[in-house]
């Protein structure tokens, strides 16, 4: 059973002792998930396009009751949702109970409009099998990174071509996306049902988030996006695999511009480029993580009477195309009959 929380059950949400997935969450930020749940239910309809979803997660078995807590945060633009904290009052030792539990939180959030559902989870992790048999797949992995310097030590400027982003960047940055990213990660970000005028690096794209460009010749060749919270900063990359020569000065570039805080790192395999300007500049990796999609399927309910009337007034009927880059990558998540 899975239900949004009443009053009653914010000491639940306060008792448990849960994990915060996202790695900016926990490293750069005090997550709290009681002010989370507090936050969305004094304003369930925000005007913007994120939204902190609390969820009370409950199983009766023989004759005791299992509960549990999450929470994932929604973005209505992208169609995505990423599961940031779970909190099981028994420990994860049950493998049947979760995995029952993340497919109820997919259909929640399916209800809510969402397409997908992401999470991250360290690369070995005893969760990884309970979020694969509720449906997820692993479509990436990425090294995370800590500057080891001082905070308080002075950073070098970046150079020539490096500034903020600015408006009119939107038709280079969608270019530099789609030529680095692989097609399997732009469709589980869904970055392309949103446009390219928000955060892109970012799965979810969270507030307080800057970009800056490394613009060459009028050619956007790289991208740095940071994220400041108030115990240290998190900072992602996408350069351009012609311009891997200026990959230290768009390192030092977005140092430049962060403030003397903790500064971490994730770093996709396929962004393997920036890996010698990063240990060039300080950063040592300390894990490695893997993410990962659960796509969701969407049911259009019509009723008999409206497709006799589109018949009769000579409308084709076709069967519904999936986008190309919406598409599901396997018949098990696809394959799925219309609901009538």
């Amino acid at each position: 059973m899975i239900h949004t929380p009443a009053p009653r059950d914010l000491i639940l949400i306060q008792k448990l002792q849960g994990v915060v997935l996202p790695p900016e969450e926990a490293l750069i930020n005090a997550y709290s998930p009681l002010r989370a749940a507090l936050l969305s239910s004094l304003n369930p309809f925000r005007p913007d396009s994120y939204q902190a979803i609390t969820y009370v997660l409950s199983h009766q078995r023989q004759d005791q009751q299992l509960l549990g807590v999450a929470q994932i945060q929604e973005n209505h633009r992208r169609a995505t949702a990423q599961v940031v904290y779970l909190a099981p009052d028994r420990g994860w030792e049950d493998p049947a109970i979760w995995p029952r539990w993340l497919e109820g939180i997919c259909e929640k959030a399916g209800e809510r409009g969402m397409r997908r559902l992401l999470a991250c989870l360290p690369a070995e992790n005893a969760r990884l099998s309970a979020f694969q048999q509720a449906g997820f797949r692993i479509y990436a992995h990425e090294d995370l990174f800590r500057l080891a310097n001082s905070p308080s030590e002075p950073r070098a400027e970046g150079g020539t071509g490096f500034r903020p982003r600015r408006a009119e960047d939107a038709w280079g940055l969608a270019r530099l996306y789609d030529a680095i990213t692989p097609p399997v990660v732009q469709q589980a970000e869904g970055l392309s049902q949103a446009g390219r005028d928000e955060a892109i690096c970012v799965p979810i794209a969270s507030h307080g988030t800057r970009g800056y460009v490394l613009e060459i010749e009028q050619e956007i060749l790289g991208y740095a996006e940071t994220r400041c919270g108030s115990q240290g900063a998190w900072v992602r990359f996408l350069l351009h695999p012609q311009a891997r020569g200026m990959a230290g000065t768009l390192v030092r570039g977005v140092l430049s511009r962060l403030p003397n805080q903790r500064v971490y790192c994730g770093l996709p395999d396929y962004q393997g480029g920036v890996r010698l300007a990063l240990q060039s500049a300080g950063f040592q990796p300390f894990g490695r993580q893997a993410l990962l999609v659960r796509y969701i399927a969407v049911f259009v309910r019509k009723s008999v009477a409206e497709l006799a009337f589109a018949l009769e007034r000579g409308a084709e009927v076709i069967a519904p195309v999936a986008r190309a880059n919406e598409s599901c990558p396997s018949p098990s998540t696809c394959d799925l009959p219309l609901a009538t």
